[in-house]
This record gives structure tokens, C-alpha cells and sequence, in this order.
């Protein structure tokens, strides 16, 4: 059985889908750390408008992304 240490946030009664950055819907799916349930980022996700939006950041780019100092500069610019 592989570990994952990020997964997407489990269904259960009475979620919400978030907003996505991509097209505005409620139908954003965040990434959990597996361990604690804590989110990642509010624009770690994937929409379920797959088709229509599309939109899917997965926590590998993000990392990824995050060393990258042009792209933590535009992300503060953004959360603020």
C-alpha cells in the first residue's frame, strides 16, 4: 500500500466545495496534509468541472512553484 502524504479533502455529510480560482464555482476540492486534515493552500485544489474549467494545481507543482521566488512574490500579491 503506497503513503500519500497530500490527498484531496475527503467527502463526508455537510462539505462545502470551495470557490476555484479558475472559474469562481463552488466546486473546488482542496489538498489535505493526510496526517492532520490541514489544508495546503486555499489554491491547492482541483475543480470538479473538469471539462468546463479544468483548473488543478496539485501539491507537487506548488512545491515546486514555491522555491521559485517570482512565483512566492505573486502569490503574497494575491493572498494580501
Amino acid at each position: 500500500m503506497s503513503y500519500h502524504r497530500c490527498i484531496l479533502e475527503p467527502y463526508h455529510a455537510g462539505r462545502r466545495y470551495s470557490r476555484c480560482p479558475g472559474c469562481g464555482k463552488d466546486s473546488y476540492t482542496l489538498y489535505v496534509y493526510a496526517e492532520t486534515g490541514e489544508y495546503i493552500n486555499e489554491t491547492v485544489g482541483m475543480c470538479r468541472r473538469r471539462n468546463s474549467c479544468g483548473y488543478h494545481l496539485p501539491p507537487r507543482e506548488y512545491f515546486t512553484r514555491l522555491n521559485d521566488k517570482k512565483w512566492k512574490l505573486r502569490l503574497r500579491m494575491q493572498q494580501q
